[in-house]
């Protein structure tokens, strides 16, 4: 991830004479498109990120200015107004003015591009001056700072203008953004090459360019790789050859392993409308049933944690309330609970009955990649130990969309962002997000989790700025780790891998990862 930071009080802000040395990054599927509203796979995000850019970016807790310089927030006028840096260019070299940042939100509206569902709140945006945009809402919400700043990305007016379908528009041609890197070569299923702008407002690269090549799968990238093909590999490798790398660095020369904490947690989501997950006593057996430093060893080979009872990733610094605790293991305790509830195994069979007489046992849905269907098997060995039969239903990633939205399950494991973005909370967890409409739930909260002082304190969190939001997001943490709506499981690390033989200047941090900003502005050929 690129993030704005102090770097730029360093950085020389005018063209710099640049070092000869390109990154080679690897990139896992095809990229079709450069549109920016089109940009679906991991590939083409990757890609787009490097060309085009928005006015905040997402930081542990929020968002912090990157296009927009500041913005003032005035609720009594359903308004907010966004400050624009100065002397920021478009790779055709036009200055990015307050005319192309109210062209893009008015534009997303007026074509219902993909991305205008986050601008539910907005009515239309004006420029007033050349630096000055104000964007007027239909209602207050900070949701427009916090969802859509960093979210859409801000495009050039003199250029799509023109573009009536942006529907049909791959923009691989002539992509033109801000970013510190512009197009130079569209090689489809191949490779995307982009080039030093010899200009950027933030300070210019040391690097001549970037090539992002399309690989068709992990085991041939990271072949390539391996070979020095290419220095950097987007995406986490195998917890396998992480521990490879680890106790045998000797054969694999020039190979470095950073591992960070991860960005999304592995979770058990309950359907809470029927029994027996309506119980939040059944929801703390099963929690308590759960081994997770085995799953640590048998599926990431030690590189995760336990997940937190507030589902954050500790990644988020002061965000993170360290107080709510973590999931305890402990099958006696989670056999009590069964016995109190009255789940108690009367034909000797090792499987409980509940008071109708019935058989304990359930489904769990699970995505059908190797990792999700050896952790659901997992779980359902360690429910069976306290008499839960558990059979696993693993479903394609569109089935198993379909089966949540529908709240056709009675329990799902699912792997999902680690609220580095707070406001998402209310998005997961607010009873509003989970009610169904016309046979499919109206928002992310899946497994129905319904109550008031959860709603309550939510509403509150995301209308909040500044040290009560702060608070708000402890106090959200503590009441899911009272409440249990979904039972969390681990965290699994970034395991990223890059290679030193032909680019120095590597800077990763625990933050951003190995491609941060002081890697961006650092990274040159050796010897360069």
């Amino acid at each position: 991830m690129r993030r704005l930071s102090g770097l730029i009080l360093a950085l020389a802000l005018g063209t710099v004479a640049l070092s000869q040395g390109t990154l080679n990054i690897a990139v896992l599927g095809t990229v079709d498109t450069l549109n920016p509203f089109l940009a679906t796979t991991g590939a083409e995000r990757t890609v787009v990120g490097w060309i085009y850019e928005a006015l905040a970016q997402v930081v542990p807790g929020g968002q912090e200015p990157f296009l927009a310089k500041s913005w003032e927030v005035i609720p009594p006028q359903n308004k907010i107004i966004f400050h624009l840096r100065q002397g920021v260019k478009w790779h055709d070299g036009v200055e990015l003015t307050a005319e192309d940042v109210a062209f893009t939100f008015n534009y997303v509206r007026q074509k219902h591009l993909p991305m205008w569902m986050v601008m539910a709140f907005v009515a239309g945006a004006e420029a007033v001056d050349t630096y000055t945009v104000v964007v007027n809402l239909t209602k207050f919400t900070p949701m427009v700072v916090s969802l859509v700043a960093p979210a859409i990305p801000i495009i050039p007016k003199h250029i799509w203008e023109n573009v009536d379908n942006p529907m049909a528009y791959p923009n691989t041609d002539a992509a033109i953004g801000s970013g510190p890197f512009k197009l130079a070569e569209f090689a489809a299923g191949q490779y995307v090459r982009l080039v030093n702008t010899g200009f950027y407002w933030r300070g210019v690269p040391k690097l001549d360019g970037l090539v992002f090549h399309m690989v068709t799968s992990d085991t041939v990238g990271v072949l390539g790789f391996l070979r020095g093909d290419f220095d950097y590999l987007n995406w986490n490798i195998s917890p396998m050859l992480a521990e490879q790398i680890t106790l045998a660095p000797d054969r694999y020369p020039h190979v470095n392993l950073y591992r960070s904490p991860g960005t999304t947690v592995a979770t058990l989501l309950p359907n809470v409308r029927e029994a027996p997950f309506d119980s939040l006593e059944f929801r703390r057996a099963v929690s308590l049933a759960i081994d997770r430093e085995d799953m640590l060893t048998r599926l990431l080979r030690g590189f995760g944690q336990i997940a937190s009872l507030g589902l954050m990733t500790p990644r988020t610094g002061e965000w993170f309330n360290s107080e709510v605790g973590y999931p305890r293991y402990d099958p006696e305790e989670a056999a009590r609970i069964l016995d109190g509830l009255g789940y108690v195994d009367t034909d000797g069979d090792g499987v409980r009955e509940m008071p109708n007489g019935s058989p304990l046992s359930f489904s769990i849905v699970c995505p059908s990649d190797k990792t999700s269907v050896e952790a659901t098997a997992l779980i359902s060995h360690y429910l069976s130990q306290v008499g839960i039969k558990v059979t696993i239903e693993p479903l394609s990633p569109e089935a198993l969309d379909l089966t949540l939205k529908r709240a056709e399950f009675t329990l799902a494991f699912q792997t999902m962002a680690a609220f580095m973005a707070v406001d998402m909370y209310y998005y997961y967890f607010h009873s509003s997000k989970g009610e169904i409409k016309d046979g499919q739930v109206s928002g992310f909260n899946r497994g129905g989790f319904s109550d008031a002082e959860l709603d309550q304190t939510l509403s509150r969190l995301l209308m909040a700025q500044g040290a009560d939001k702060l608070a708000l997001c402890h106090q959200v943490q503590s009441l899911l780790a009272q409440k249990l709506p979904r039972i969390p499981l681990y965290l699994p690390d970034n395991l990223e891998v890059y290679r030193d033989d032909r680019l120095t200047g590597w800077a990763p941090n625990p933050q951003d990862g190995v491609l941060s900003d002081e890697t961006l502005f650092n990274l040159m050929e050796v010897g360069g």
